[in-house]
């Protein structure tokens, strides 16, 4: 079999990271910053996954060189970072599972007649996702990643195509609408948000080191193919956020109508507008954008953190019922699933008016946790290295952008930090 053929049959989990990212740093934040600031920001979402490359990059070197997942990396440093890293990540796990499912619950109410209870859809469509990852394990997860990102990357870059076709550059903005700028201490907050989720929490890279360990189990990965599925995962995702502000940026940016920031309103009011501008027959093609980059998100949120919070949970509590805290065991991660499904569907029935602000805490607090991971991303794929990969050119290379990113996320965290606490 040739080198080719290695690599494609190596894509799968960095599919699925990408999968997981175009949730809420797509479809609401990367379209919100077009819709409020047109433009403006595309550099800096550029800017901030080219940033932040190397630091999910080296989770997949460290699991291609160790042969383990990045959470056995953490707690190999020291317990105090495995135990940060679970925190974070229940709390991230909680939240994200309730944003991403009453979204998604929100869009395909949009295609069922009768308009029915939100509750009673998030319930039917987490049940359903519950479902598939029990029945069908990693196998059927991976697949699903390699036809869902297709069918999403084709309907996405298809309504902001013919969105710039029709409209031009420009898109619905009149002619004298003087933008407002995002380079001021009004919008950091915003700003800080939008990176803590681009392309995804710091979290998914340690999730990604999961899948592809998994898939491991599944097919023998040569470095080379790892790379690639990782390479195509991760500059998807970043396209595809520059996609959707265009799509904000070309359809809301201007609007009389005031920008919905609740995300589920949000999402509604950009479907509207879409049809409004662009024919109704379009109002169909960005709900099926929206509700598979948001159906892909739910399932790989609910799977991904799940194996994270299972892995940790036996490392760091080895004395555990045995068939919660084996690596391997079904009934262990069933468990970790059905709690995390649980506590997330509360959430919306208790506490579904303030999913909004949670989202945005959820999103800030990683971007402030988000160098502390970076780092110790960086230290642990250093020590992994070999003496040959340390030789090459790629190597010190790649070194030299992780010191320049992590100089800007450390600089970027503090001066949010003052400005948060001293001149807020």
């Amino acid at each position: 079999m040739d080198k080719t053929t290695n690599r494609w049959r190596a894509l799968g989990p960095g599919l699925l990271m990408a999968t997981a990212a175009v949730g809420g740093s797509h479809l609401v934040a990367s379209t919100q910053a077009g819709a409020l600031f047109g433009w403006q920001l595309f550099g800096l979402i550029i800017l901030i996954n080219v940033l932040k490359y190397p630091f999910f990059r080296f989770a997949i070197d460290y699991t291609l060189n160790q042969n383990e997942t990045l959470v056995h990396g953490y707690y190999k440093q020291g317990k105090p970072y495995l135990i940060i890293f679970l925190v974070l990540a229940v709390v991230a796990a909680i939240v994200n599972t309730a944003g991403v499912l009453l979204l998604t619950a929100s869009l395909l109410n949009f295609m069922l007649p009768g308009g029915l209870d939100i509750v009673v859809v998030s319930a039917v469509l987490l049940l359903g996702c519950v479902l598939f990852l029990l029945l069908g394990e990693y196998k059927a997860l991976d697949l699903l990643a390699r036809i869902m990102m297709v069918i999403l990357a084709i309907l996405t870059v298809a309504a902001m195509t013919y969105a710039l076709v029709k409209l031009g550059p420009s898109g619905n903005t009149p002619a004298d609408f003087v933008s407002p700028s995002p380079w001021n201490l009004a919008a950091l907050a915003f700003l800080v948000a939008m990176m803590g989720w681009m392309p995804a929490p710091i979290e998914i890279s340690v999730i990604n080191s999961i899948w592809l360990q998994e898939k491991r189990q599944v097919l023998p990965i040569s470095r080379l193919g790892g790379l690639f599925d990782f390479n195509v995962g991760f500059w998807t995702t970043a396209g595809l956020a520059l996609c959707f502000l265009a799509l904000g940026a070309l359809i809301q940016h201007g609007a009389q109508q005031e920008i919905a920031m609740g995300s589920s309103a949000f999402a509604e009011q950009l479907v509207g507008m879409y049809a409004a501008s662009l024919g109704e027959w379009t109002r169909w093609l960005v709900i099926l954008v929206a509700f598979f980059c948001m159906f892909g998100t739910t399932l790989t949120v609910l799977d991904g953190y799940a194996r994270g919070m299972h892995i940790a949970s036996r490392l760091l509590w080895p004395s555990l019922n045995p068939s919660i805290s084996t690596l391997h065991s079904r009934t262990g991660y069933t468990f970790i699933l059905l709690s995390q499904a649980a506590l997330g569907f509360g959430m919306i029935v208790f506490f579904s008016g303030a999913l909004g602000p949670m989202l945005a805490f959820a999103m800030t607090a990683a971007f402030l946790t988000t160098p502390l991971f970076a780092w110790l991303n960086f230290q642990l794929a250093r020590r992994a290295a070999t003496d040959e990969q340390r030789a090459t050119r790629k190597y010190k290379f790649l070194h030299a952008w992780a010191w320049i990113g992590l100089s800007y996320l450390v600089g970027f965290a503090l001066f949010y930090l003052v400005w948060l606490i001293v001149l807020r």
